[in-house]
């Protein structure tokens, strides 16, 4: 019987404890913060080092500077640079996030802490255990920055971003820790709310010394041979065009306009159920669920440019006018002829057909030299879909598509900020979301147009 044999006896370090002894040691790799973080005074940050062996471990962090410090962390050990990447390109896919120095999340994280502390919060428990030792220690080797908490110092409450109880609690906490009335409560949606937002905006202008002259030189050399964003630092640019908007517009027409076209919008908006009207059917039409759900589908991939069988949906439904309005709107997307020809006959054949009606009209603007001669301009939401209680979310979609073609052809940048707003204010967040980025080219091509800017051609 052969003798065992005595060896060492390495001991594995768990995750956690492995993060708790020796995470300090580790090279930090990259640290990343949402870019609004200053703005929302939300900042979801994210620490990670590099292992020997090329494995990462990561480490993140949501911290609410109003006042209640670190409210999670979570962490991932030891896993490879591919999978890093799998993580970091999903959490850009919710938000835009920028590469920072160490020292400002270090300046965050505990700055939040001791802030939250004075009231009585606690950070969550993750980081209180764990991912703390993520972080240097807190010594006078990291090099101070100033983080503003609060609102003006005081403690701050930003109602409906957390749960009822989660509310009420903090409310509690703040009242017995910091006094009533001496921390500040306030709507997420309103007034007050935009003012600090907008204020946070102004106050991180970057281009507030310069002229606009040198806004525009600035602006023309930040455009690549005329494409607005291509090629470019599109955050800078968009901060560019921020501050000169501030520059040319006038606030007092700016409200104005924006008080038409909250009227212009405003509708209610019924997203679980799906009317007749929006296949094109009569009103008290009974719609199939599976024909609901497959008109839906077809529709989504159109939008996303993604394969779909619109000729098999036709050829099974051709006395639906939806088949017509789902042809119409691939062959547009996908720029094919002859849909113009289509677009006639179907406008003629299908005159109370709201979604068919708005592609047409979408067209008459992209190629009239005057669009405040279009009947029915300036086209609310009311006349569009006539003796309707509420629109579905397609029937919105589609309806908004005209408004950039509008504003763009009016190079009206007054009514562009007031649409920007009354957008924001009345349409849901994910159909406000998908509109910026096509609100900003509107804006981009609205300036190169007020402040002449010309682009060399090439041969």
């Amino acid at each position: 019987m052969a003798k065992k044999t005595k060896g060492k006896v390495i001991q594995m370090l768990s995750p956690e404890n492995y993060i708790k002894q020796r995470a300090r040691s580790l090279p930090i790799l990259e640290c990343r913060i949402n870019s609004n973080w200053e703005q929302t005074k939300m900042a979801q940050i994210s620490i990670a080092r590099a292992h020997v062996n090329g494995n990462i471990t990561v480490c993140f962090y949501l911290a609410d500077l109003y006042c209640l410090g670190v409210t999670d962390s979570t962490y991932h050990f030891n896993i490879s640079p591919i999978s890093y990447q799998e993580i970091a390109d999903n959490i850009e896919d919710e938000m835009q996030s920028i590469l920072v120095t160490y020292e400002l999340v270090h300046n965050i994280l505990f700055t939040v802490t001791e802030f939250a502390d004075e009231y009585g919060f606690k950070p969550h428990k993750d980081f209180t255990r764990i991912t703390r030792f993520m972080l240097e220690e807190d010594s006078d080797d990291i090099p101070l920055i100033e983080i503003e908490c609060g609102i003006n110092g005081q403690p701050t409450v930003l109602k409906d971003y957390f749960d009822e109880s989660v509310e009420r609690s903090t409310i509690a906490q703040l009242e017995k820790t910091a006094g009533k009335g001496n921390f500040v409560l306030i709507d997420q949606d309103s007034d007050q709310m935009t003012d600090i937002w907008q204020e946070g905006l102004d106050e991180d202008d970057d281009y507030n010394s310069y002229t606009l002259e040198q806004k525009r030189s600035l602006f023309k050399e930040m455009l690549d041979n005329g494409d607005p964003v291509q090629g470019s630092d599109i955050p800078a640019v968009i901060d560019l065009v921020h501050s000169i908007n501030i520059d040319l517009c006038d606030e007092e027409l700016v409200e104005t306009y924006y008080d038409e076209y909250i009227g212009i919008l405003d509708f209610n908006l019924d997203i679980d159920f799906v009317p007749a009207q929006l296949l094109g059917l009569n009103h008290d039409a009974d719609v199939h669920p599976m024909l609901a759900e497959e008109f839906i589908t077809l529709y989504m991939k159109i939008i996303n440019d993604e394969p779909h069988q619109i000729a098999g949906f036709k050829k099974q439904h051709p006395f639906i006018p939806g088949s017509y309005f789902l042809e119409l709107l691939s062959l547009i997307i996908a720029k094919e002829l002859p849909h113009d020809e289509k677009l006639t006959k179907y406008k003629l054949q299908y005159p109370e057909y709201s979604l068919i009606q708005l592609l047409a009209l979408l067209q008459e603007i992209i190629k009239s030299d005057d669009v405040k001669k279009i009947s029915g301009y300036p086209f609310a939401i009311q006349t569009i879909f006539p003796n309707r209680d509420s629109i579905h979310l397609i029937e919105l979609y589609q309806f908004l598509q005209i408004f950039p073609s509008i504003l763009l052809k009016e190079h009206n940048l007054n009514k562009l900020i007031a649409f920007i707003d009354a957008a924001d204010e009345l349409l849901p967040e994910e159909i406000a979301q998908d509109f910026m980025p096509l609100l900003m080219i509107t804006n981009i091509e609205i300036l190169i147009h007020l402040l002449d800017i010309q682009f060399a051609t090439t041969s």
